[in-house]
């Protein structure tokens, strides 16, 4: 069997650092850890990364990315769609990430770094500001009259739901659904003229 490619490795790298960061959170990861995770040589670690935090910011991007990629292929579902597939998509969505508690609990691990990493933070901010854009096209469409606020309480929600979920496992995407139902019932339920 062939050695997988440089980039591939990488990869790699990125995947094992965000296991062992959902499992035992950001201080848990060093590049021999890493290294056995990922089944590489621990030179590898050294190859790609410079040092621990550039391996940990490039996990959290690495990260970043697979999500973005997961509301594109998602996005005409709920931008096309009605209620019931905005709905559909959205407790897939978090259906999909729940199926793995390890890389749920590396994108919070992920919000709390940022809260300490400027650098980070800014990149968090912009990759939650297209997720927010995404899911207002969605809501825009459904006639929320402000869709971008309306994206930050779907967001705000879910995000609530996965943080319980995490300590509380049994919590189903029946009782997202219901939950996420209430928000949007709201959202379709506004004035013009926010509450002062």
């Amino acid at each position: 069997m062939a050695a997988p490619s440089p980039q591939n490795r990488r990869e790699v790298i990125l995947d094992a650092t965000l296991t062992v960061i959902g499992t035992g959170g950001v201080d848990s990861v060093t590049h021999r850890r890493v290294a056995g995770e990922a089944g590489v040589a621990l030179g590898s670690i050294a190859y790609h990364f410079d040092s621990r935090d550039e391996v940990v910011r490039a996990a959290f991007r690495h990260f970043m990315e697979g999500v973005a990629r997961s509301v594109a292929f998602l996005d005409d579902r709920f931008v096309e769609g009605g209620e019931r597939e905005l709905l559909d998509a959205l407790v897939a969505l978090s259906e999909r990430d729940l199926e793995r508690p390890a890389t749920t609990r590396a994108e919070y691990e992920m919000l709390v770094y940022g809260a300490r990493d400027p650098e980070l933070a800014r990149e968090v901010n912009s990759w939650q500001k297209t997720l927010d854009a995404r899911l207002a096209e969605g809501l825009e469409a459904l006639g929320v009259v402000r869709p971008l606020e309306g994206a930050r309480a779907m967001r705000g929600a879910l995000r609530g739901f996965e943080l319980e979920r995490l300590i509380r496992p049994g919590s189903t995407g029946l009782e997202l659904r219901r939950r996420l139902q209430i928000v949007l019932a709201g959202l379709l339920a506004q004035d013009e003229e926010p509450i002062r």
